[in-house]
């Protein structure tokens, strides 16, 4: 018996016979065989060129030291995740800085200067390497830098990850390391607004663009919810300090 004049019976059920009947379809007929194999071919390219070449982790690193830290840093690693050679660049925006203090961005070929904005370095295949950021104080005992970097694969660009690096000489004290650590920020990406958890220590907050500016400052709701209103859509980093200024975390979120 033909797969044309196959009939439902007590072996096949009606799903099973609908397959067949398309398979039937998709073999007589050319044309819809060749609008198969073209859409195959696509969802194979799509799925080949939307997978990511690269990671990076922890996202966000934030590490905070005392004032008589010898190398105030905040580090994270990068994976290559293919078995080719990449060449990854990487963006610097300064977010926040304090007066009179300079950071050094260190990728696993050299440490640059403030004045390097971006450079680009090769990542063999199925790599690792370092990243840190470095908060240099000459004459200052308390400091805080918050710096953006954003990693592109320079074959394709739009494989990319922003990470945001905290470094602080600020001593917020062990028991506010903790519970810094434990603030939460939802929903991420959000329309209008977001919520943090676990923010009872949040004194303000100050919004940036991914730019660097600053395009918002509040002091700290009791029901912690915070409006993105009247800012267009896009990526923005949250900082939050304590009562002192200080501050707890960073962490961004995306408004849709």
């Amino acid at each position: 018996m033909g797969l044309a004049s196959t009939k439902i019976d007590r072996g096949f059920g009606l799903p099973t016979y609908l397959c067949l009947k398309l398979l039937n379809l998709l073999i007589t007929d050319k044309f819809m065989m060749k609008n198969l194999f073209t859409l195959i071919a696509f969802l194979c390219c799509a799925q080949l060129f939307g997978q990511a070449v690269f990671s990076i982790a922890p996202l966000n690193p934030q590490a905070t030291y005392g004032s008589d830290a010898d190398d105030p840093k905040a580090e994270n690693t990068i994976y290559n995740l293919t078995t080719t050679a990449k060449n990854i660049r990487w963006e610097r925006t300064i977010l926040n800085l304090s007066a009179d203090c300079e950071t050094y961005v260190c990728d696993p070929l050299y440490c640059y200067g403030p004045s390097a904005s971006a450079k680009t370095f090769p990542l063999e295949p199925s790599a690792t390497g370092n990243i840190s950021v470095h908060l240099l104080l000459p004459d200052v005992i308390s400091a805080t830098t918050v710096v953006r970097l954003k990693f592109f694969d320079e074959s394709n660009p739009a494989d990319s990850i922003v990470t945001v690096y905290t470094v602080s000489t600020e001593v917020v004290g062990t028991e506010e390391e903790a519970a810094a650590a434990r603030i939460k920020l939802f929903p991420n990406p959000t329309v209008e607004s977001f919520t943090l958890e676990n923010a009872d220590l949040v004194s303000a907050i100050r919004i940036f663009s991914l730019d660097g500016r600053q395009v918002s400052r509040m002091e700290a709701e009791p029901s912690q919810v915070y409006s993105l209103a009247g800012q267009p859509t896009g990526s923005y980093i949250i900082v939050m300090e304590n009562q002192k200024g200080q501050v707890l975390r960073s962490m961004e979120v995306r408004k849709q």
